[in-house]
């Protein structure tokens, strides 16, 4: 009897396959009975409930009646046989589940898979890659007389070639793959793409739509021929580049060969290489933007280090404390207003010498602070426009001491470093005293005292009298 259900717990989804393919809007159940073993090696069926399935891949049909299959997913291979095929609009979110068809006999027993050993076919140059199946051929446990034949997936129709059978023990949940035996060759073949480790070459990529540098191609990969050969382990390290929009080569795009895939099957474009004799250049960290002030013409590697110069400060004048040159300690602290080198006056300013033009007249003055101006300040109409200047600008340690300088007078001041102009002198003494007038008795005392007068003294012969007069 036909059973016409969708109970599809029964058979839980492949966590691999994901149901296999499925064509559009071709649903189908499978109705089917499971085949039991006896004793005598009877074929023995029992009806079970339909499931919403894909076989081999494909969407069940009714040329698949009597055809003997298996859940692709059970570790037990259990043979059921299809008893008819129904169309089936599924649940939002329903995913059918894995059949495959089979050789086993419904009734004989379940023969036991074991493991194999394979490599997939056309095999390349080199070590093949070998692949672990558990595995059943033709329905049968493995055994020595398949070492060396050619086997097809029943699921993919991938080939292999057997290259051993053991007794290991599969890991666990390990899924059993049915293969047939075929008579096509697994040749070796000489010029097949293989999937290889790349990564490029530093600084070398060019965006052919705007001929500008394009970023360093990080690790990828990518199906190659390399010189029209299939890339071995002796091309690890290898320089090669790719074909270009024009059929040439873009030595812009050149990548370095870091590793060789394990062989499986083609899934993209395949990308003809040849090598190059020319090796990647070794990038230089630095900076690389001309704008900044520490660039690097050598630089090939940007590592961040860029440098820039302050922008420039506004124009904005403001006050400055100031003390003219040169600087007496006593000198008090003026306030000026305006700006410096034509820009705002700013903390770098603080310690340096600026000159001012003011009526003509150049004045020195060190700039001691940039005051903060008071809420109700008045600020001056016109800003002075002072100038930095390499003058110097002397602190004097010692005051200067006004007073008299000159030794000659009588209030001379050793201290003094500062002649004010006070000086004064002691008179000049006569060379020639008189004596007074009351004493001149005669003709002689009156010759006397006119020569005095006229200032020629007294001859020897007149003091002598002069004195005898006196006596």
């Amino acid at each position: 009897m036909i059973r016409n259900t969708n109970n599809l717990p029964q058979y839980p989804v492949s966590p691999n396959s994901g149901g296999g393919l499925v064509l559009p809007n071709q649903y189908m159940v499978i109705n089917m009975e499971k085949c039991i073993p006896n004793s005598q090696g009877q074929q023995q069926t029992v009806p079970v409930a339909g499931v919403f399935a894909t076989l081999d891949g494909r969407t069940p049909n009714n040329n698949d009646i009597g055809t003997r299959i298996v859940y692709e997913y059970d570790p037990q291979q259990s043979v059921h046989i299809i008893t008819g095929v129904q169309p089936i609009t599924p649940q939002v979110g329903s995913v059918p589940t894995p059949w495959v068809t089979t050789n086993f006999p419904c009734g004989g027993g379940v023969t036991t898979p074991r493991s194999i050993i394979a490599v997939k076919c056309p095999m390349g140059p080199g070590l093949p890659y070998p692949y672990n199946f558990l595995a059943r051929i033709n329905g049968q446990s493995p055994n020595q007389s398949h070492i060396g034949q050619t086997i097809i997936d029943v699921r993919n129709n991938d080939e292999y070639k057997v290259t051993a059978v053991t007794n290991l023990a599969p890991p666990p949940g390990m899924p059993v793959t049915m293969f047939n035996t075929t008579n096509n060759p697994c040749v070796q073949q000489q010029n097949m793409a293989r999937e290889i480790y790349l990564e490029g070459c530093p600084n070398e990529g060019v965006d052919f739509g705007t001929g500008t540098p394009a970023p360093t191609q990080g690790p990828h990969t990518a199906f190659a021929r390399i010189n029209g050969q299939t890339p071995t382990n002796a091309d690890i390290g290898k320089i090669i580049i790719p074909p270009n929009q024009y059929g040439g080569s873009s030595p812009s795009d050149r990548v370095k060969v870091l590793g060789i895939a394990p062989p499986h099957t083609v899934t993209g474009p395949v990308i003809d290489y040849v090598t190059s004799q020319v090796p990647c250049i070794i990038p230089i960290p630095g900076c690389t933007d001309p704008q900044a002030i520490n660039y690097n013409p050598q630089a090939t590697s940007d590592d961040g280090s860029c440098q820039y110069a302050p922008p420039p400060n506004p124009t904005t004048p403001r006050y400055i404390s100031l003390k003219e040159c040169p600087i007496l300690p006593t000198a008090p602290i003026v306030n000026g207003w305006g700006v410096i080198d034509g820009i705002t006056p700013n903390p770098s300013h603080i310690g340096q010498t600026i000159v001012s033009y003011v009526g003509g007249t150049a004045r020195l003055f060190k700039v001691m602070g940039l005051p903060v101006l008071p809420p109700n300040a008045v600020v001056p109409t016109l800003p002075i426009a002072y100038t930095t200047t390499n003058s110097p600008c002397p602190t004097l340690q010692n005051p200067s001491i006004q007073g008299c300088t000159d030794p000659q007078a009588i209030n001379f001041n050793p201290q003094a470093t500062l002649d004010n102009g006070t000086c004064q002198y002691a008179p000049r003494p006569n060379p020639i005293t008189p004596r007074p007038m009351d004493m001149m008795q005669d003709s002689d005392t009156s010759e006397a005292m006119s020569d005095i007068v006229k200032g020629r003294g007294l001859s020897d012969e007149r003091m002598k009298r002069y004195k005898q007069l006196r006596g």
